[in-house]
């Protein structure tokens, strides 16, 4: 919605009629009902009925104008920030708040434009109209990027308001819309992603087909940045370190495996489901190991394990990939560390044998449900959690 959408229904909802609507902004009633229509199939309700009287809102179109109006005051302080008359400002678009927004983020227009799929060019352009629409600048240009003016930041911080006043009002629309249209963005990591989702989209599509589900799918520290600046509903990822300002609901745990080829089979007098010690690790200290990247959290883990079997590994190969790595093992390279729900997640245990770790090595971790702590989770994202969490632990 922008703002001159925000306008027109807040006119109607006041005259009561289309056609009263359309006289005072001097607009054709086709045009207000295009509005209408077209806001109310972006959000998924009814936004008027007609009474006797003319036309009412409906408790949907209620929660619209209400957040409506909180908006559209922010916009018009906004305005007496500016240099110049408020007649001139233009009306102020959806696009406008994401592209601004988006550059406060990025710190860097060109990172922007790319996070916004749009020209580099296009949304040079954008700021400039917006800043002398204004009368001020927004940001000033740096060798490496933009920096905010005085100004710039205090209207920054007024178009975040604008964002978190949208998001409320579809959480407090799904209420209405029952679960019927809407968009959930999910953040999570790519191996997981891989297990997680063939499991949980089948159920929940059949369920809430008019919710359309999105991914971000990258690694769990990136995934906490999505999550702060709001490009992410929720995260289902694996759990390290807690971050200040984001909420944690566990799902289950995913203990890890010393993973070994076949080949090396008898090497080590390991039992197959007996649990291994720091001791009868430690044994593995001069053979080769095949880890992934220091970055990722599956590296992470089997780094600790390794420490506290006293190992300073000889690392023959790392890979960014889990399902690399573990081939590699299978062809008999060496050695690493895998939790359970990863072992069978693109191709089978063929060429491997695998061994549970003790408790008292803490090898494991867990998977949750990662949210903002000032927000509280749509509707469909609960139902999304819920089923995922059903399906991990069938599948665990």
């Amino acid at each position: 919605m922008n703002e001159r959408q925000l306008r027109y229904l807040e006119t109607i909802a006041e005259q009561g009629s289309i056609q009263k609507a359309s006289s005072l902004l001097k607009r054709d009633a086709s045009t207000l009902n295009r509005v209408v229509r077209s806001v109310g199939e972006e959000l998924g309700v009814t936004l008027f009925r007609r009474s006797h009287s003319g036309v009412v809102p409906t408790p949907e179109g209620e929660v619209v104008l209400t957040f409506g109006r909180k908006i559209r005051e922010i916009f018009m302080e906004i305005r007496t920030l500016g240099n110049i008359e408020t007649s001139y400002m233009r009306e102020w678009t959806e696009s406008d708040v994401r592209y601004l927004i988006e550059i406060r983020q990025q710190k860097n227009i060109s990172r922007a434009a790319d996070e916004l799929f749009i020209a580099q060019p296009s949304l040079s352009q954008a700021v400039i109209q917006i800043e002398e629409s204004l009368g001020i600048s927004l940001f000033l240009r740096t060798s490496e990027g933009v920096e905010e003016t005085m100004a710039g930041s205090i209207i920054l911080d007024q178009l975040e308001r604008v964002q978190a006043f949208s998001r409320q009002m579809r959480v407090e629309l799904e209420a209405y819309q029952q679960m019927k249209k809407g968009i959930l963005t999910v953040g999570i990591p790519v191996n997981l992603a891989a297990y997680v989702l063939p499991a949980v989209l089948p159920e929940f599509s059949e369920l809430y087909p008019g919710i359309q589900v999105k991914f971000r799918e990258n690694n769990s520290l990136e995934l906490e940045r999505l999550l702060f600046q709001k490009k992410v509903d929720f995260c289902v990822m694996h759990f390290q370190e807690e971050s200040p300002g984001l909420q944690y609901e566990k799902f289950l745990e995913d203990p890890f495996y010393l993973v070994l080829p076949m080949s090396w089979h008898g090497r080590f007098p390991f039992q197959k489901n007996q649990p291994l010690t720091a001791v009868q690790i430690s044994l593995l200290a001069q053979e080769p190991f095949i880890l992934v990247e220091s970055r990722q959290k599956l590296r992470l883990v089997g780094d600790q394990i390794l420490n506290r079997a006293g190992i300073i590994p000889d690392v023959r190969y790392v890979s960014k990939s889990m399902e690399t790595t573990k081939r590699l093992v299978a062809a008999g390279l060496g050695a690493t560390f895998l939790p359970r729900s990863y072992l069978t997640l693109f191709s089978g245990t063929e060429g491997l044998e695998y061994f549970p770790i003790d408790r008292s090595m803490h090898a494991l971790w867990q998977l949750v449900a990662a949210y903002r702590k000032e927000e509280e989770l749509p509707l469909s994202a609960r139902k999304f959690l819920e089923i995922s969490k059903r399906e991990m632990e069938k599948g665990l």
